[in-house]
Parts: structure tokens; C-alpha cells; sequence
């Protein structure tokens, strides 16, 4: 009998502690790279509303490992009307596995300030017809810095930082 309480209790603790890493590994990744500086108060629409742009090493990641032509201009395009126009984006922050095809690609939808999950931080929430993709927002007060993270977060983990366009 007392074998098989012994049992019993190591079971228990076992499923305890698979559910606890579980929860942990959760709350932590949360599908994507931790960010440095993530925002913890709501930004103000007026200072996420513009044309936002890759940064220099950004555009060089796109041309050197992507492969992509940066000769046109590439832009996140948020409007006073919670619609956005992505232009030229590469197509690998589409692609679960952050390969690039060397496509470049732009689409419509709408955005929105949220937090990110069950974490204090606020993200950009792009709605396109396909998906929802959450950019982190980096820094406290304006002028933040959006990360566009793409790619396995095991495997292939990339980000594209965007800055407001002057």
C-alpha cells in the first residue's frame, strides 16, 4: 500500500512540475525574441502615427541574408484612421520559418496599441487579411523603435528595427 502512494505522489509531482515549465516556457517566449527597453506605459496614437522605415543595418540585413532589391523604398505606413499600408516588406516576415524568397510584398489592414498578452508590454497589433502579426515597441517615450521579429525563435531568429520617419 505504502508503494503504492509512493507512487501516487511521484506521479503527482511530476505532472506538477511538466505543468509548471510549461506555463514558464509560455509566459517567457511568448512566440517570439525577448526585446530590449520593451514600452510599459501606452504610447500616444500621435507618436505612432507616420511613415516608419527600416533602419541602415536593417536595409543591409535585407539586401545581404535576405537577398532582397532595397532599391525601392520599404515603409510601414499607420494612419490617423487605424489602417495601415505596408510597402515593399520583405516576404520572410510572412513565413514562419524567416526564410527569405527575395519577394518583396505590401498590403493593407488595420492596426491597433495592445498589450502583449499576459506581459505588461505594448506591441503594434497589424490585422492584414490573412493574419495578425504583433510588432514589438521598444522604448519608455517618443521616439520609439518598432522590432519587426521574424523566423523560428529556435532555429533562425532575425529582427528588423523600423524608426518614424521624420
Amino acid at each position: 500500500m505504502r508503494r503504492n502512494v509512493s507512487k501516487n505522489c511521484q506521479a503527482k509531482v511530476l505532472v506538477c512540475a511538466s505543468v509548471l515549465l510549461y506555463a514558464i516556457s509560455l509566459s517567457t517566449c511568448s512566440g517570439r525574441k525577448a526585446t530590449p527597453d520593451e514600452t510599459i506605459s501606452r504610447p500616444r496614437r500621435e507618436d505612432i502615427i507616420g511613415t516608419w522605415i527600416p533602419t541602415a543595418e536593417g536595409l543591409a540585413l535585407m539586401r545581404d541574408l535576405g537577398g532582397y532589391d532595397i532599391s525601392a523604398k520599404t515603409a510601414l505606413v499607420l494612419e490617423e484612421s487605424d489602417t495601415y499600408r505596408m510597402i515593399n516588406m520583405p516576404d520572410w516576415f510572412w513565413l514562419d520559418d524567416g526564410q527569405s524568397h527575395g519577394k518583396l510584398r505590401s498590403e493593407t489592414g488595420t492596426w491597433a496599441l495592445s498589450l502583449d498578452a499576459d506581459r505588461p508590454y505594448w506591441t503594434l497589433q497589424l490585422r492584414g487579411k490573412a493574419r495578425i502579426k504583433s510588432i514589438a515597441i521598444t522604448g519608455q517615450h517618443s521616439p520609439y523603435v518598432l522590432h519587426f521579429s521574424f523566423g523560428n525563435i529556435d532555429t533562425n531568429p532575425h529582427d528588423i528595427l523600423f524608426l518614424r520617419e521624420k
